[in-house]
């Protein structure tokens, strides 16, 4: 009886240790297990919900007037493998693309106000309630639920059930140029005790920009893409890429600008006797100033501070505003070069009195 436990015992710890010296075999265990329970999983039926991006295609010379929507909620059924595919590939997509047929079709009706149309599947055209679809040199293009079935890539096997919204409407114009200021969006830190002073220089320092008229009617200026710089304690140049914004309605003469900065280690500088100059389109006869000479303190890099000459800072009062100030003091308004900056005015206000006519009593 002994015998049997103690060969029971043994050949127990033998298939213990066996399966703590095989971690092996545990994890490819582990692992046939997840890939047959993906394969099962993978091979079923499924249906999801995406937002599939629109890529709209023009002819030469056209361009939008305004930004499409940019995608459309697509609701679409596979299998579970073939949805992966489609999840984690760039496939699905609405591929429009506008011939120049399609857009002469609606140009050639647009003598013809009774017949409003717009173009649908197969090039054909028909009539879309009282909607005026060609305004001047804008043609608006209605693509319904069939042509962006049409339009839709998808990967194989998988089919689209649903599209909110299921129409998209294009409008479409001439293309026109417009150029426009490049505008640095640059953030630099400098080291403790140096300053940034200015921007030196952007080259270019403006871009041609082609779209539809409408859409460059609303562009001012063009910015470039935000870039940070720390630590900085010496003048640089660097090259920035000019922002993507609308990347798909623009097109942009110049992709990158190269900005060039000033740097400096900062100082500050006072200016004793900086005269008071009374501004006035009417005359001073009724205004006795008191206050001759003010003091300022500036800062900024000590290359800008070394260049500024005491003509360069002006304190001024205007006649007209201490006409109607009954407390006798004005805060004055200094004016000094843009690239350094004002710290503190002593005395702050300028103080003045009125004049008495001969009899003693203020005119």
């Amino acid at each position: 009886m002994n015998r049997q436990e103690d060969i029971a015992v043994v050949g127990t710890r033998t298939l213990g240790q066996r399966i703590r010296l095989s971690p092996r075999t545990l994890f490819v265990s582990i692992g046939m297990a997840v890939c047959l329970w993906l394969y099962v999983n993978l091979t079923r039926d499924y249906t999801t919900t995406v937002d599939v991006k629109v890529n709209v295609v023009l002819p030469e010379g056209r361009a939008l007037e305004e930004e499409p929507q940019q995608t459309l909620r697509t609701r679409l059924k596979g299998r579970g493998w073939q949805l992966l595919n489609a999840y984690l590939s760039a496939v699905p997509a609405f591929n429009i693309y506008v011939s120049p047929k399609m857009i002469s079709t609606i140009m050639a009706n647009q003598q013809v106000p009774s017949r409003n149309i717009t173009h649908t599947a197969h090039g054909a055209t028909q009539k879309v309630g009282h909607q005026a679809l060609v305004e001047q040199d804008t043609v608006l293009m209605k693509f319904d639920r069939a042509m962006l079935l049409q339009a839709l890539q998808l990967p194989q096997a998988v089919a689209p059930l649903d599209i909110v919204p299921d129409s998209l409407i294009l409008h479409i114009g001439s293309v026109a140029a417009k150029k426009v200021p490049i505008i640095p969006r640059l953030n630099v830190r400098p080291r403790s005790g140096f300053v940034v002073t200015r921007v030196t220089a952007i080259s270019p320092d403006s871009v041609e920009l082609k779209a539809g008229k409408k859409v460059l009617n609303g562009i001012a200026r063009w910015f470039t893409q935000p870039i940070d710089q720390h630590d900085v304690y010496e003048p640089f140049t660097v090259q920035i890429p000019l922002s993507d914004t609308l990347e798909d309605n623009i097109t942009r003469s110049k992709n990158t600008a190269s900005i060039s900065v000033d740097v400096q280690q900062y100082a500050d500088m006072v200016i004793h006797d900086v005269p008071v100059h009374v501004q006035s389109m009417s005359g001073t006869g009724e205004i006795v100033v008191k206050t001759r000479f003010v003091r300022v303190v500036l800062r900024g890099g000590v290359q800008d501070l070394a260049r500024i000459a005491p003509d360069d800072i002006h304190a001024i009062v205007r006649y007209e505003d201490m006409l109607r100030l009954p407390q006798g003091r004005i805060r004055p308004r200094v004016e000094l070069p843009s690239n350094v900056v004002l710290m503190n005015v002593d005395p702050q206000f300028v103080m003045f009195s009125r004049r008495l006519n001969k009899i003693g009593v203020r005119p």
